[in-house]
Formats: structure tokens, C-alpha cells, sequence
């Protein structure tokens, strides 16, 4: 109990001076009058997005204040943020210069940012603008700045709608050939996309050109692929236009029947969507049909719709410009009755805090002893209770660690029996010829090594040497190839394997002018694991033949033949017309050559004879069969 009483003596000492910080720094704020620019431009946004429904003209004034604070805090990202949604505000109040000058000073912002999508879009915001002040050509500039903005974004839709954008200023500015050459080009990026909407456009805008150059005749087959583009999920503004053009097609081809059924659809669409200006261009063709069809009375009641209209729009224009003039002026005055507030509070909270100070400052190190003193005594207490939550959770981990670890050799367990359950033969096939491609691609780095130490090797002996074992690395390697493109990796064509084999030693010798080797073969296919003892024994047979029956250049012939013996097994017949004694001798017992044949020959369990006289022959005869190889030696 005695130590609860001096814990909360200690915590009301310390809060002692802490209240009066804080007393201090309310009032250094309120003598400011700002916590922050940038804090009171997001709250005054937040604010103006609440009254955007109910009453817009404040909205108006408040966002006009935000951009004032967000220009005060430099910070661009929020200017751009408040001129975005300034210039949208102003253009639903019908403040035409102002979004003007909000435009304006967004692109320049977003210039600074170095953003050049969003200087795009701003660029575009300018030209609508523009072409809504009645300044056509400035509107045709900026779009083609934009234009070329968007060309180095690499976005093609935004593109092809950039291109529609400056036909549409360029048809408004009379620039007609210009505007068609934008269409076109809209059309080569239309070509990769599919928007029909934006190519329904592109083609009631050629339409519009060619109306506003009077060639009716020729806008009827763009309105025609127009309308057959879009679909009933188009939008209203887009049909809206199709009517209107179909409309004026009709009227100057004299087809009064199709104005009159064209300008009832575009009156429905006008009425489900409540687009006031659309509606004078409507009543404007309607007065152009009644005086095309000699009703001059009507022509006379839809003008004078038109013109009311046109009052009763230019009247809310006004009225809007005049109630947002309005809302800054009171805002404007609210701010500065305010500041003057702010002054004289500032003024009266200097007087009252001079006279504090003194104990203010006393206050300030009783709480700082006080608190020095309940920190020390919580400190040790946390860290006693840190130590025991930590002790606590290493015993949690542990055990939860040894938990994970069973179960992920549990996992393991089970991943390795589904990955062996679902193992497929396609799936090993690959495996096989994967592992096929990289002993291949091993071989050949080998043989290169061989290859490279042999050219670096002063002995004819030892060069001759390493020679001989590059040959028998790539035959080795040979059937490494051939198994990884075969489209059976148990069985391979014999016959090609070995007059591929044949023709690289011949090469190797640079034999190919004065030796043939040909092969023979009735055996179509043969065990994998045949392959490589054959492969070497026969390779064995040609570098003998290639270096010792045929000297000085010789010409002569290798053949080879292979078939069927004692129904599961294989004969080969290997002969040479050279000199057969320098062969035979070359293959005589203890030599290297007879040791690794006769091995080869035990490793493919066959029977190995060789005869020599006018030429060197040699037989095998071998047992097919998938006995698995055994080293040699």
C-alpha cells in the first residue's frame, strides 16, 4: 500500500510538468494560428469532400484555402492532389477560368515531379479547357503535346485515345486533312487492341469532319461502321454523338423520313441522361428539319426553346461563378477575423505565461527527478519481467521448434512418397534425357581439354596418345547425343550411330579423301546399355585401321556389318582392304588396343576372333541384353 502512495505521488509530480508542456505548446499553436500547413490542407480537403453533394460552393472555397496552405507547406504531391480535385470543382461551379489557372498550375506541379503520365493527363485537362473557351487551335496545341507525352509511356489504348483527341481539337479547328491523318493513325494501334468503343469514335469523329466540310454523302459509311461497332453496353455520351452526326447526314442528304427517326432517338437518350447542352444541338437540328420541311412555326418554337435554354444555362453558369465568389469572400474573411483572434490570444498568453515561468520552471525539474526515479523503478521491473517472458518463450520455441522439425520430416516423408507415386514415365524420360545432355555436354568439355593439352604437347608419343583418348571421349559422347534426341532412350538406330561414328573418326583422321567407312546394318535397334562398349570397340577398330593400314596416304575402304545371330543375338563384321600384317600386329597381344577390345568384347559378353592377310578382319558375335555395364580393366 505505501508503495502505490508513492508511485502515485511520483506520477502526479511528473504530470505536473508535463501539463504544463502541453499547456504551452496548445498555446504556441494557437498564437500560430497553424499546426501545420500541410495537416490543415488535408483536413481542408477531407472537409471539402464531405460537402461535395450537399453544398459544392463551399466545397469550392474550402479546396481554394487547401491549395493556399498546400502551397504554404511545399509539398507537391499534396499542391497536385488539391489542384486535381480544384479544377473539377470549378469546372461543375462553371468557373471556366478558374480551372484555367487550376489546370495551369497542375501541369507545372506535375512538371516538377517529373511524373509523365500525369503530365499528360494534365495536358489533356488544358486542352479540354481550351476548347471549352472558345480558343480551338490553343486546345488542337495542347492535345498534341499530350500526344506526344503519351507516345513515350508505351500504354497503346491511351495512345489511340490521345490520337482521337487531337482529331477531335483538329476537327474543331478546321484542320480536316490533318484530322483524318490522326484517324488513320488511330486505326495502326486500334489494328493490336480491342476497343470498340474507341474505334466507334474514331469513326463518328471522320463523320463529324466530313459533315463540317458539307459531304453528307461520304460521312454515311463512317456513321454506318460507327453503329456497327457499338453494342448496347456503349456508352450514352457515344451514341449520343452517333445520333446527332446520323441526324446531320440525314438533313443534308435531304432524307428528312431518317432526320426525324434519328432525332427521336437522340430526344430519348437526352432524356434518360439530362445533358443540357446536348439538347441544344437537338433543338437547333430539330428547328433546321422543321425548316427543311417549310414549318416555320415550329422552326420558331424550337429557336425559342433553344434560346431559353441557352438563358437558362448561362444563367446557372452565373449564378454558380457568383455563389463560389461568395463562399471565398466569407472564407476570406473568416480567416482573417480569425488571425486577428489569434494575435491578440497570442498576445494575452505571453502576458499571463511570463508570470508562470518561474514556477513553471521548478515544476519542470520536480517532474524530471520524479521521473528519473519512477523510470529507474519501472525499468528494473520490466526488465524482470522481460527476462522471465523471455526465458518463457525460448522454452515455447524450442519445443514449437522441435514440434516443426518432426513434422517437416514427416513433410518430407510424404512429399518424397508423392513425388514417387506421381513420378510418370514421361516425367523420367525427361530426367534421362536431361542427364543424357549434360554427361554429352561434360564429354565435349573433357574431349576439349584433351584436345588443348594435346596441341600443348611436345612428345609425338604422348600427342598421339591424347589424340586416341579425345576419339574415344567423343564416341563416348556420341551416344550421349544420340539418346538425348531420340525419341526412345532404351533404343537407339545401330546403324546410324555407327556411320555417324565412322565418318567422325575418318574426319579426325583427315582421311576423308583417301578412306570410306560404310555400315551395314540389319539390326534395327539395340539395348542403351550396348551402346557405349560397341561404340568404343568399334571406335578402337577404326583408329587401328585409320593409323596403321592405310600409310603414306593410301585409299582404301572400312565396311561394317551388322545382323542377326542365333536369334537374340548380334554379329559384327568388320573389315579393311589395307595392309592387313601392320593392322594385325598393331592389335597384338599385350597391347594397349587388344587389351581395351578384348574388354569391351567381355563387357558386351561376346566372342571377339581377328584375322589378318590382305586386309585386317574382325568378328563379334554378342549377346543382346540390358546387363548393366561393368568397369573395364
Amino acid at each position: 500500500m505505501r508503495t502505490a502512495l508513492i508511485v502515485l505521488l511520483l506520477l502526479t509530480g511528473c504530470w505536473s510538468p508535463l501539463s504544463a508542456s502541453r499547456l504551452e505548446h496548445g498555446r504556441t499553436e494557437r498564437a500560430t494560428g497553424m499546426a501545420g500547413a500541410r495537416d490543415r490542407a488535408r483536413v481542408l480537403l477531407e472537409l471539402a469532400r464531405g460537402l461535395d453533394a450537399d453544398r459544392p460552393v463551399e466545397a469550392l472555397a474550402q479546396r481554394r484555402t487547401a491549395l493556399h496552405f498546400a502551397e504554404q507547406s511545399k509539398d507537391l504531391e499534396l499542391m497536385h492532389r488539391v489542384l486535381v480535385e480544384l479544377r473539377r470543382n470549378e469546372l461543375d461551379a462553371g468557373g471556366l477560368d478558374g480551372v484555367l489557372r487550376a489546370s495551369l498550375r497542375a501541369l507545372e506541379v506535375s512538371q516538377q515531379l517529373e511524373r509523365p503520365a500525369v503530365v499528360a493527363t494534365d495536358l489533356a485537362w488544358l486542352s479540354r479547357t481550351y476548347a471549352e473557351l472558345g480558343q480551338p487551335v490553343r486546345a488542337m496545341e495542347e492535345s498534341q503535346r499530350a500526344l506526344l507525352v503519351v507516345r513515350e509511356l508505351g500504354d497503346s489504348l491511351r495512345l489511340a485515345m490521345a490520337h482521337l483527341d487531337v482529331m477531335e481539337r483538329m476537327i474543331a479547328a478546321g484542320r480536316f486533312r490533318e484530322a483524318q491523318e490522326q484517324g488513320h493513325l488511330a486505326d495502326a494501334v486500334f489494328a493490336h487492341l480491342v476497343d470498340v468503343e474507341g474505334q466507334a469514335r474514331r469513326w463518328v469523329l471522320s463523320a463529324t469532319a466530313l459533315l463540317d466540310q458539307g459531304k453528307p454523302a461520304d460521312a454515311l459509311p463512317c456513321l454506318g461502321k460507327a453503329s456497327t461497332l457499338l453494342g448496347r453496353s456503349a456508352s450514352p455520351a457515344l451514341w449520343t454523338a452517333l445520333r446527332k452526326e446520323q441526324a446531320r447526314a440525314a438533313l443534308g442528304m435531304g432524307d428528312m423520313r431518317d432526320a426525324d427517326r434519328h432525332l427521336d432517338s437522340l430526344e430519348m437518350l437526352l432524356t434518360r441522361t439530362g445533358d443540357r447542352s446536348e439538347r441544344l444541338h437537338y433543338l437547333d437540328l430539330r428547328q433546321q428539319l422543321a425548316r427543311a420541311l417549310g414549318a416555320e412555326h415550329e422552326a420558331l418554337t424550337y429557336l425559342d426553346l433553344q434560346m431559353k435554354l441557352k438563358d437558362s444555362l448561362l444563367n446557372a453558369q452565373m449564378a454558380r461563378q457568383l455563389a463560389g465568389l461568395q463562399a471565398l469572400y466569407q472564407v476570406s474573411t473568416k480567416d482573417r477575423d480569425n488571425a486577428m483572434l489569434r494575435e491578440r490570444s497570442a498576445m494575452n498568453e505571453a502576458i499571463a505565461g511570463s508570470a508562470q515561468r518561474r514556477s513553471r520552471l521548478l515544476l519542470i525539474l520536480l517532474g524530471v527527478v520524479s521521473a528519473m526515479v519512477v523510470l529507474f523503478g519501472t525499468t528494473l521491473f520490466h526488465v524482470r519481467r522481460v527476462i522471465g517472458r523471455v526465458r518463457h518463450k525460448n522454452r515455447l520455441i524450442r519445443e514449437q521448434g522441435d514440434q516443426l522439425q518432426a513434422q517437416n520430416l514427416e513433410l518430407q516423408r510424404q512429399n518424397a512418397r508423392l513425388a514417387r507415386s506421381l513420378m510418370a514415365e514421361s516425367e523420367k524420360d525427361l530426367m534421362l534425357r536431361e542427364i543424357h545432355h549434360r554427361v554429352k555436354n561434360d564429354l565435349q568439355v573433357v574431349s576439349t581439354l584433351v584436345r588443348l593439352r594435346a596441341l600443348h604437347e611436345p612428345s609425338n608419343g604422348s600427342r598421339e596418345a591424347l589424340e586416341d583418348l579425345e576419339r574415344r571421349v567423343q564416341a563416348m559422347a556420341l551416344v550421349h547425343d544420340r539418346l538425348y534426341r531420340s525419341n526412345d532412350l532404351r533404343h537407339i538406330s545401330l546403324g546410324d550411330h555407327l556411320q555417324e561414328l565412322a565418318s567422325g573418326v575418318v574426319r579426325s583422321f583427315a582421311a576423308e579423301h583417301h578412306v570410306t567407312a560404310k555400315v551395314s546394318c540389319s539390326v534395327a535397334e539395340v539395348p542403351t546399355a550396348m551402346l557405349i562398349p560397341l561404340g568404343l570397340l568399334v571406335n578402337e577398330l577404326l583408329m587401328n585401321s585409320l593409323k596403321h593400314a592405310f600409310p603414306e596416304g593410301r585409299h582404301g575402304s572400312i565396311r561394317m556389318e551388322l545382323d542377326g545371330w542365333n536369334d537374340h543375338g548380334l554379329r559384327l563384321r568388320y573389315e579393311d582392304d589395307g595392309v592387313g600384317m601392320a593392322a594385325a600386329n598393331a592389335l597384338s597381344a599385350g597391347s594397349f588396343g587388344h587389351d581395351l577390345i578384348q574388354a569391351l568384347s567381355e563387357q558386351l559378353e561376346g566372342e571377339l576372333r581377328m584375322s589378318a592377310g590382305d586386309g585386317h578382319r574382325v568378328e563379334l558375335l554378342a549377346t543382346l541384353g540390358e546387363a548393366p555395364l561393368r568397369a573395364v580393366g
